[in-house]
This record gives C-alpha cells, structure tokens and sequence, in this order.
C-alpha cells in the first residue's frame, strides 16, 4: 500500500466519515430528547426502549475516537518516519498494510458493535414479552415480520444479518442456508452481489447508510401497539 494511497484513504475520508458519524449521534441524542420528555421515568428505570439510544451513541463515539486518533496521526508531516520506526514489521520499510488492515478492522468492528446492539435490545424485548405470556418468534427477524408484521424491512434485515455473517468469516460470504448461497440484495444506493465464497466489499458510507436505516427501525418498532402498551420494559443488562 503506497503513501499517496494512505493519504488519499485517511485524509480525504476521514473527516467525512467523522461527520457521519456526529450526524448518527445528533439522530440518537435526539430520539432519546424526546423520550425522556414523554417518558422521564423511563430514564432512572433503565427502559430498554430509552437505553438503546445510548448504546448506538457509545459505539458511535468508540468508533469517533478512534478515526480521529489515526486522522491525527497520519496527519504529521513526519507520520511515516513515526510509522517505520514503531509499526514496520520484519524491515518492511514504507509497507503501510497495517494502516489498511486497521480501517477494515475498525470498519468490521464498528458494525459488529452497532448491529450487536440492535439485536441485543430487541432479544430483552422478546424475553419480556415472553415474560408476560405474549407468543413471539424466538429470531429478531422473525419478530420484527411476522409478529410486528413490519414487513417492509425484509431484504434489509437479510442484508444486515448477510453482512455481520460475512464479518464472522473475515469478510467471506458463508451462508448457512443454500438458498442464500447467490443473493444480490440492493437498497438505498447500495447493490451487494453475496456469493457463498467471495469476499464482501463494505465500505465505510454504507454502514452509515445501515445505521441510519436501524435507528429509524428501532423507532417504529418500539411504536408498535405490541410494544408500546408497556409502561416499562427494563433493561435487564443495566440493572
């Protein structure tokens, strides 16, 4: 990977990508605003529906330190004399795979992170509603279209749920099911060809795109009548 490469990647990126993400925390900061004027107990009782806004911002802010931090570090003008002498490895001087193998990891982390978040919160709603004797899928997905009957939502669940599998296997299509073994799934700008063996391309501006599309989800499921009815739903990781 040459200098210029790097340069182009991390300074030209970057600081979009830093803007993106404080828009996703602003959406988050905004959504809970609400709720905690609407429901002010749902604060110091830990409602998963009020907690899960939170969460999004806490992986939002990790990933934004960390952008940030190797923005700045690359933005030295001595920044591959500094690269050379603490990174390169086995003399491979002016070799800069590690900085590209960084911003895939922290791209892959960031969206195991978020959407980890999104499914952990809908499993505490779907134990609760067991709780209270509700029949509901034991799956998020299953949840969200047969039960919600949300069913407008199915390729992009499949397209999430593609891509953290995809992660699993460091970036290589592996489903589960054959039927999925060739699954082209296009959405919002977004055109992903999944075939069982090939690597993913995931670039940073389509997380962007998934989050938004997620924090917006989570909005209308937890308005639905299934969900809403309840005063309180705690969040059993918090307490």
């Amino acid at each position: 990977m040459e200098r210029a490469e790097v340069e182009s990647n991390i300074l030209g990126g970057y600081p979009k990508y830093l803007e993106k993400i404080n828009y996703l925390i602003e959406l988050c900061v905004s959504k809970a605003t609400d709720i905690s004027i609407i429901n002010p107990d749902w604060i110091s009782n830990n409602d998963a529906r009020f907690a899960i806004y939170g969460k999004y911002v806490s992986t939002l802010n990790a990933t934004k330190i960390l952008l940030y931090n190797t923005l700045s570090f690359v933005n030295q003008d001595d920044w591959v004399k500094k690269y050379n002498d603490e990174f390169a490895i086995g003399g491979r001087i002016d070799d800069f795979v590690y900085l590209k193998e960084l911003d895939t990891q922290l791209r892959f982390a960031n969206y195991m992170s978020f959407v980890s978040e999104f499914e952990s919160s809908l499993l505490i709603i779907i134990r609760f509603l067991k709780d209270e004797n509700k029949k509901c899928a034991e799956n998020y997905t299953s949840f969200i279209t047969d039960n919600l009957k949300i069913i407008t939502y199915v390729d992009f669940l499949r397209l999430v749920r593609h891509l953290r599998n995809s992660i699993h296997n460091n970036g290589i299509h592996m489903p589960t099911e054959s039927k999925y073994n060739s699954d082209p799934i296009k959405f919002k700008g977004m055109d992903f060809n999944f075939q069982k063996g090939e690597r993913i391309d995931l670039k940073w501006i389509d997380c962007f795109v998934i989050y938004e599309e997620l924090i917006g989800l989570t909005e209308i499921i937890f308005n639905e009548d299934m969900i809403s009815r309840y005063e309180l739903i705690t969040d059993i990781v918090l307490e």
